[in-house]
């Protein structure tokens, strides 16, 4: 994960900057701390998998040996981890064979590098946009009239988008193989570090503080990376009479938005999005906050309360 540096050597200049995401949130705290910012890390979601799920992905894995499943949209790097560890279990050779014949749309570069660390790649596309709009899209465009269509969920699913693929005439396999939660099980984090990740477990204790240091204006940036870290923010707030509070406090900073998706669950909540990155990855994410801050002139709220004081 790396940013272009712009023209100062230290473009955060000491603005606190709240990480609300799990995974690789200590390697963004790094990233935030290089450009002269103080990360403030306070994640507000994790991921649990419940071995309940195993049931479906079993079912997705023998449909795929008898060649039942026509296209797969896989929604996310994790879940298709998950598929390919349980295959393990009853043919993983074959299934994997059996995965190389059938295309494949991934939603973005993330379950793209697992494909293909599986040895899954010329049969895999991408969409224009890394959006679960665009995926389904994409799959419309196959024609997929008659077509027996599985879709690899990540932690949410879309009802709205499954509809118009039924509406297209396909037969739809909805499979999850985690779900979003305010604390990890030993499913969801064996299943983050089989994959790499570095994770910092949520705190609802952290997530107050977090709560109160924007209502005090001890934050100048949130960065958002999923949907859910932003829901299960509100859902906190909401369960102890905060959230007017809350929204108040985050239309008095710069709220960043790691896609279209997450920023139009950020708006749902009443609260305006300042940064989007055209590249939906992190790395991208500061390089945008950093191109915000420097036209925007942006300093500290803590400085700026300085500042009033002193006058």
């Amino acid at each position: 994960m790396s940013v272009k540096l712009h023209s100062r050597n230290n473009p955060l200049d000491g603005l606190t900057v709240a990480i609300t995401g799990s995974r690789r949130a200590n390697e963004l705290a790094h990233l935030v701390t290089s450009l002269g910012g103080r990360p403030y890390i306070a994640p507000t979601i994790a991921i649990q998998a419940p071995n309940k799920m195993k049931t479906r992905i079993h079912h997705f894995i023998t449909e795929v040996l008898e060649r039942q499943i026509d296209l797969i949209l896989v929604m996310t790097g994790p879940g298709i981890q998950a598929i390919m560890d349980e295959s393990k279990k009853i043919n993983r050779e074959q299934f994997l064979e059996s995965l190389r014949q059938i295309p494949i749309i991934a939603r973005s570069g993330k379950p793209q590098q697992v494909l293909s660390k599986h040895g899954i790649s010329e049969n895999v596309t991408l969409p224009a946009h890394e959006t679960v709009e665009a995926c389904f899209e994409l799959a419309i465009a196959h024609n997929v009239n008659a077509k027996r269509v599985a879709v690899i969920w990540h932690g949410a699913s879309s009802g709205e988008q499954v509809i118009k693929l039924r509406t297209a005439g396909a037969q739809v396999l909805e499979i999850s193989t985690y779900q979003y939660s305010d604390e990890f099980d030993k499913n969801g984090t064996d299943l983050l570090e089989s994959l790499g990740y570095k994770y910092v477990e949520p705190n609802t204790r952290r997530i107050f503080e977090l709560i109160d240091d924007l209502v005090k204006g001890d934050v100048d940036a949130v960065t958002f990376t999923s949907p859910p870290a932003v829901d299960n923010l509100f859902d906190i707030a909401i369960g102890h009479d905060h959230e007017e509070d809350l929204r108040k406090a985050l239309n008095n900073v710069v709220i960043v938005a790691i896609g279209p998706t997450t920023k139009q669950t950020i708006e749902k909540h009443g609260v305006h999005v300042k940064v989007v990155p055209e590249t939906y990855k992190m790395g991208p994410m500061i390089t945008a906050l950093v191109r915000y801050v420097e036209q925007s002139n942006l300093t500290s709220n803590a400085d700026s309360i300085k500042s009033n004081t002193e006058m």
